[in-house]
């Protein structure tokens, strides 16, 4: 079966007027939490099988939609266990608002 993932996030303060804008700036601040997530930057994110991701710019909120079989969200989940904690808090302690659900 098929899992959806939507992933919703803002920046306190953004003022973005692109997803590329926006994307940029979110691949910046994962790049400046622990050594760690070097690999996921670089190696994972390129390979996420996002189906949509926007801008709206008027509240200034990028949503993603992933669609993952089963195996392949397993072994997604797997490969970002041991820095997911530390990434989410350290993006929520520099203002972002990260909602992430799977159904």
């Amino acid at each position: 079966m098929a899992k959806t993932q939507t992933i919703t996030l803002k920046k306190t303060g953004s003022s973005w007027s692109s997803y590329d804008e926006a994307l940029a700036d979110i691949h910046s601040a994962i790049s400046d939490t622990p050594q760690s997530t070097d690999d996921y930057v670089g190696n994972t994110l390129p390979h996420v099988p996002t189906t949509s991701a926007t801008l709206d710019v008027g509240t200034q909120t990028v949503t993603e939609i992933r669609v993952w079989t089963d195996a392949e969200y397993t072994t997604y989940k797997d490969g970002i266990t041991s820095i997911e904690t530390d990434v989410t808090d350290a993006l929520t302690t520099a203002g972002w608002e990260i909602t992430d659900t799977v159904i």
